[in-house]
């Protein structure tokens, strides 16, 4: 299963390279069940840094992942490079 679920995040990863998408990267807890964010995840977005959400599950109840999407956002409908 584990394999699996590699593969699917690896498919997601190809098509947001291929479309030049820009990437909010995030973890909910990186010492919990869930673990910290595959290494080869973290080695194809060398420049984006990983926003630790410790303990809070839904990245849209902690505002500094709240914020960087919407950044990220706003890059993308006033065509801005993000800073």
């Amino acid at each position: 299963m584990l394999q699996v679920t590699r593969l699917q995040v690896f498919n997601h990863i190809m098509a947001i390279e291929a479309f030049n998408l820009p990437t909010v990267l995030t973890t909910s807890l990186s010492q919990g069940p869930n673990g910290p964010c595959i290494p080869e995840v973290l080695s194809l977005f060398p420049d984006v840094p990983v926003i630790d959400r410790p303990g809070i599950i839904s990245a849209w109840d902690d505002p500094e992942c709240v914020a960087a999407i919407e950044k990220t956002v706003d890059m993308i409908v006033h065509n801005r490079k993000v800073a």
